[in-house]
């Protein structure tokens, strides 16, 4: 209802909604690298290194991403410096490429 007239027709609005989804996986926002294409996280492995994953996202909420597939509960994902870490592996295949 609009009893005071301050809505009409063709305004644009940004609206919040709260809904509760129940448990799910999520990782802090800024742990999905976005290339435009596929959406990454990359996940801690042993001895330091790093394995890129692409991911289903769900639901995002203001600081978190919902994970639908590509990650698994318990499993550690890079929470910052991931454009640090997509650098260095696209940096190695580019060498590997060249020799």
């Amino acid at each position: 209802e609009n009893p005071e007239g301050v809505l009409k027709p063709e305004m644009y609005v940004n609206a919040s909604l709260r809904l509760d989804l129940g448990e799910v996986l999520a990782v802090p926002e800024e742990a999905v690298f976005r290339t435009g294409e596929q959406n990454i996280v990359f996940v801690a492995k042993a001895d330091g290194l790093f394995e890129p994953r692409q991911v289903a996202l769900g639901a995002k909420s203001e600081r978190f991403q919902e994970i639908a597939s590509g990650v698994s509960e318990g499993e550690q994902v890079v929470v910052s410096g991931n454009f640090l870490i997509d650098s260095e592996s696209r940096l190695k295949g580019a060498l590997e490429g060249m020799t």
